[in-house]
């Protein structure tokens, strides 16, 4: 019998009503599909599906997440406060890899942005207890 390439069908059935045509499709376990999960593979045109046995609280919190996701956009910003010193800055790139870090009057997301430290600020301080209100643009 001959194989056609035409004839194979890469659908895979979501719902009764909803069928995929790019089957990518993550696993709906707690320790698989969370946000992070969702929007990536919602980024290859596959879709996650949030596990079912996490409170409905966290079910929506990560929708919400998925839904208000951008391209480009940091969804989880690290923020330190004027009083954190270059090593902080330091510790932050070495762990996250950013390079650069949001400076708030409180220290916390939501708090008045007072400026920025990216890496071209902290690259030639050999003080790393030095305060980053000295450095901070």
């Amino acid at each position: 019998k001959q194989w056609y390439q035409r004839r194979v069908a890469i659908t895979a059935g979501i719902t009764k009503n909803l069928n995929l045509n790019t089957p990518l499709v993550s696993s709906p376990m707690d320790t698989v599909t969370e946000s992070r999960m969702a929007i990536a593979m919602a980024l290859m045109g596959g879709i996650g599906i949030v596990h079912h046995n996490c409170t409905p609280e966290f079910q929506a919190d990560e929708v919400r997440k998925v839904k208000k996701f951008e391209q480009g956009f940091i969804l989880d910003p690290i923020v330190l406060s004027s009083d954190a010193s270059i090593n902080d800055v330091k510790r932050v790139k070495d762990t996250y890899g950013f390079s650069g870090v949001a400076v708030t009057d409180t220290g916390n997301l939501g708090g008045k942005l007072v400026g920025m430290v990216t890496a071209r600020d902290i690259d030639f301080i050999d003080d790393f207890g030095q305060s980053i209100s000295e450095v901070c643009v």
